[in-house]
């Protein structure tokens, strides 16, 4: 039985330029740094609070040419904030990018970030769950 997520892969140009990036600018940390053969670097990254789920930041060139085009186009990760516009502000004066800033949205308040190879990350600061009738467009069961 599946039980959780544990690892994320995000293909990178490189693995120092991301790592910097993602510790410096989002406030991850490195979990793993191991050279496995003589080609092989495993590079991961977590959040501080979150001990049980790491992002590997897998170097393309290992994978050969066919992973190069996933560069930048990995499925949006979702990061939880307690005040996304807090850290929009925040990651904002840090030099990130964002490509949707803080909205309100039905599951709370959302904005979207892109890493340095244009990875989308979205923001999330969810509201929470009300009993509240509906949507008219959306079946009911």
């Amino acid at each position: 039985m599946i039980k959780r997520i544990s690892i994320i892969t995000v293909v990178v140009k490189d693995q120092e330029e991301a790592l910097k990036w993602y510790v410096e600018k989002l406030g991850f940390e490195k979990r793993n740094d191991q050279k496995m053969g003589k080609n092989f670097r495993w590079l991961s990254i977590g959040l501080p609070q979150q001990k049980h789920m790491e992002i590997t930041l897998a170097d393309w060139k290992w994978y050969g040419d066919r992973n190069k085009d996933q560069i930048g186009k990995n499925t949006v990760i979702v990061l939880e904030s307690s005040n996304c516009k807090m850290d929009y502000e925040t990651l904002k004066a840090k030099g990130v990018k964002f490509t949707c800033p803080p909205e309100e949205a039905p599951h709370g308040i959302s904005a979207v970030l892109v890493d340095l190879y244009g990875n989308p990350y979205n923001i999330v600061e969810r509201r929470e769950p009300t009993q509240e009738k509906p949507m008219e467009d959306q079946p009911q069961k």
